[in-house]
């Protein structure tokens, strides 16, 4: 193992690989995306060189990132890996890691002189988004790299979500194009799971064939839309303005209720889970 970067305690706390040899740390102290390429000099030796920095959302003042975490699946592998499984027999042809979805989960602590105030948020883009500002070309020539403003880049490009406890347990909760959360309107005991489905294509034939748009499916009851109105998250202690977002997806919600304390996503499956209390420990 080769220590390739140094930086002080608090900048950094989660990392996720876009490519083979491109890896994005979200930089809690500047409230940015550091994009990163892996170089390798004369001997050999690893280094990494900054070669994209995105904005996030302009932060109060008094707002402090207390967490970032980002996560990526299926994650990229090496051109010349031999450990890469083949998919199943029921499945012939895995999910794209560039086509796929990164997830970030942001607590952000507020100051607060009474209480101690942490709010979470989620969102969600797509790891060739992400790639595309990975200029490494511009920045080993010049060494010089330009920071990215999130009114240029992160509107048309991310959707986010207000969190809550359910929603940031877990990051587990992405697989490919597909987010999924709890989701409860009326802050009962139960929820429904919400599965949102990023894939352009799918929003593209959603548009073209889905009919009833809202209305419970006859068998199942679940309820389809075709989100691609601009959402606002209206949060004055924590951000300068509103932050609007308008990445389009297909939302499906379930008419059954469960009693999950959280959920995680895989490429077939959605796995409900419950917390044993603390107190319930033998």
């Amino acid at each position: 193992m080769t220590q390739v970067r140094v930086t002080e305690w608090g900048v950094y706390s989660y990392f996720t690989f876009l490519a083979e040899d491109i890896i994005m740390f979200p930089n809690m102290r500047d409230k940015t995306i550091e994009l990163t390429k892996i170089l390798h000099g004369t001997d050999g030796t690893p280094t990494i060189q900054i070669v994209g920095v995105l904005s996030l959302p302009p932060f109060q003042p008094e707002a402090a990132i207390y967490r970032i975490s980002s996560r990526g699946e299926p994650n990229p592998i090496g051109r010349h890996c031999t450990l890469a499984s083949p998919p199943p027999m029921t499945r012939p042809f895995r999910e794209s890691p560039t086509e796929s979805l990164v997830l970030f989960q942001v607590m952000v602590q507020v100051e607060n002189p009474v209480h101690l105030n942490i709010q979470s948020f989620t969102f969600v883009t797509h790891r060739k988004t992400l790639l595309s500002y990975a200029n490494a070309e511009h920045s080993l020539v010049s060494n010089n790299v330009d920071k990215i403003d999130w009114s240029k880049w992160g509107p048309h490009n991310t959707r986010w979500f207000e969190g809550d406890e359910a929603s940031t347990r877990w990051i587990t909760m992405s697989t490919g194009q597909r987010y999924a959360y709890l989701y409860d309107a009326y802050g009962g005991p139960t929820c429904s799971i919400c599965l949102c489905d990023f894939n352009p294509y799918r929003v593209r034939y959603a548009l073209a064939h889905l009919r009833d748009r809202g209305c419970p499916h006859p068998l199942s009851g679940n309820t389809q839309q075709i989100v691609t109105w601009e959402t606002r998250i209206h949060n004055t202690s924590v951000f300068i303005g509103d932050v609007v977002t308008q990445l389009p997806y297909v939302r499906t919600t379930t008419e059954a209720k469960y009693d999950y304390d959280g959920i995680l996503l895989d490429e077939e499956r959605i796995i409900g889970l419950h917390v044993r209390p603390f107190l319930d420990v033998p």
